[in-house]
């Protein structure tokens, strides 16, 4: 298995080491110590954790606030050593905080708590990994991250919800714009949640029959509401249950959701092409992306800032794009509004080799 990165790399964040280029516009190979056990990656607005199979956490990037969890060079993935004696099963990457969640449900942050995002009351940067302290009665699940917000998944089907809450990305109501300290989203008590998932500043929760509940920013429709106000408790979605929605993913201002059937629906600002609709236009509703036959059914969606890929298995795998996105084939950036199959010969160097793909992950440019 090899891992490989391309966007931006100001701030070290594909792991490239101390190279020249600060944009990287083919994919190239990234080279480090947990490349062949690669399991997850979790880009933030500049800096990207990995997840190796053996439960082992690699940063690089920015490192600002102490997102990286370590004071090792951050032009390559170091190790994060202080989750050493811990089985990390998943990590989640806001703008400037990461988050990791163990084998037996346990919850770490660390990085800036500006705006409580950390959940444990600090107010302060902290650059060492530590647990939650409020959820360590629960059994987290699923932990996911926006900009400056948090969302934890219990195995009973719980949300709990801290950090910023100015749009009412929380769920809890219009109280305070700061919450220190993990809530539950008592709107959604008793409705047994399967799946949670965060934009910059908007949030969603998808239960076990198919329901989709979603809150916070909406100025440009990306809760999929059909209007353009601020829900600061989750709303649920009329008309997509039907659909059998299987997973969501979202970017800074936009979402997408991907059904059973492998349709396509997008909704929220499209001014970069990111709604994939053929125009760069606003949608307040969700609208299937008709350019995308049902057969070509994608198995992940990921969502940067402007822009979002898929990927789906095809002996080997491929992956498409929406929205700004680098142009392979003639190396320089470019926007399709319609789905973009990436195609340069550097990146399916690996088909050659038998290589599927497995993950895709995107930060902010």
């Amino acid at each position: 298995m090899a891992t490989f990165g391309w966007g931006s790399t100001v701030n070290g964040e594909l792991g490239l080491g101390g190279i020249e280029e600060d944009f990287i516009l083919t994919p190239r190979e990234i080279h480090w110590t947990g490349g062949a056990e690669l399991e997850q990656a979790a880009c933030g607005t500049s800096h990207t954790l990995l997840l190796t199979k053996q439960g082992k956490v690699f940063s690089c990037g920015n490192n600002d606030y102490g997102q990286l969890g370590h004071d090792l060079s951050r032009k390559r993935p170091q190790f994060v050593s202080s989750l050493d004696n811990y089985m990390i099963t998943q990590l989640s990457s806001g703008a400037m905080h990461s988050m990791a969640l163990n084998e037996w449900g346990q919850v770490f942050t660390w990085g800036s708590d500006t705006h409580g995002q950390l959940g444990n009351e600090l107010g302060a940067v902290q650059a060492t990994p530590r647990v939650v302290r409020s959820l360590s009665t629960k059994h987290v699940i699923q932990i996911v991250s926006g900009h400056f917000h948090c969302l934890a998944l219990t195995n009973s089907g719980e949300i709990y919800a801290w950090g910023m809450n100015n749009y009412g990305q929380l769920g809890i109501g219009q109280g305070p714009e700061k919450v220190s300290k993990p809530m539950l989203v008592e709107a959604l008590s008793g409705i047994p949640i399967a799946f949670i998932c965060c934009g910059a500043h908007h949030s969603f929760a998808l239960s076990t029959s198919g329901a989709i509940f979603a809150w916070g920013k909406n100025n440009f429709g990306q809760l999929g509401l059909n209007n353009e106000t601020h829900h600061y408790y989750p709303q649920q979605i009329r008309g997509l249950r039907s659909l059998g929605v299987r997973h969501i993913a979202c970017g800074d201002d936009f979402s997408v959701f991907l059904t059973a059937d492998g349709r396509v629906f997008t909704c929220g600002l499209g001014s970069y092409g990111q709604l994939g609709h053929g125009a760069i236009t606003m949608r307040l509703h969700r609208e299937w992306c008709w350019n995308w036959p049902a057969v070509q059914s994608p198995k992940c969606l990921a969502g940067g800032s402007t822009r979002w890929l898929s990927y789906r298995p095809e002996g080997v795998s491929t992956a498409s794009g929406w929205g700004i996105l680098a142009n392979w084939a003639c190396r320089n950036p470019e926007m399709f509004p319609f789905r973009k199959l990436l195609t340069d010969p550097g990146f399916h160097q690996g088909r050659e080799l038998g290589m599927a793909m497995k993950e895709i992950s995107m930060g902010l440019a």
